[in-house]
């Protein structure tokens, strides 16, 4: 395995810190991400930055300035199979009354991580419909 050192924007790196992302969640998160864009090369940089850090001011602005090519990527993202397993397993845990604090807090990290990248899917759709990269749903 090689090391590659990141640089950080001080306000991501900031809100990493607040939130305790552990250097080993990013860094498995991270590796994830890169294999999926190059495996896919549906994740540009941009979106990537996009889901490591989703506190802009103003999300919808954000996905609402990605290309066409990249916005369609993000309307159909989905969490890696290793991501819903994660998920499944712990919210399985939870179910079975065998999560301890730590776990508890991962999933409620996950599951926030959930409800935001499709929440972002969600703008994107509405933003491809809006360029008429897409049909509307109610069609």
């Amino acid at each position: 395995m090689s090391t590659l050192t990141i640089e950080l924007p001080q306000r991501l790196a900031t809100e990493l810190d607040n939130r305790q992302v552990s250097t080993h969640n990013l860094q498995t998160f991270v590796v994830e991400a890169v294999k999926q864009w190059l495996e896919t090369g549906a994740i540009s940089p941009t979106q990537l930055e996009i889901f490591l850090h989703p506190l802009f001011k103003d999300d919808e602005a954000a996905i609402g300035a990605l290309p066409d090519q990249q916005l369609l990527a993000l309307c159909d993202l989905q969490w890696s199979a290793s991501q819903q397993a994660i998920l499944s397993d712990l919210l399985t845990r939870q179910r079975e009354g065998q999560l301890e604090d730590e776990g508890l807090k991962h999933l409620d990290r996950l599951m926030a991580r959930y409800d935001r990248d499709l929440l972002h899917k969600a703008q994107a759709i509405s933003v491809a419909v809006k360029r008429g990269l897409r049909s509307p749903i109610s069609q």
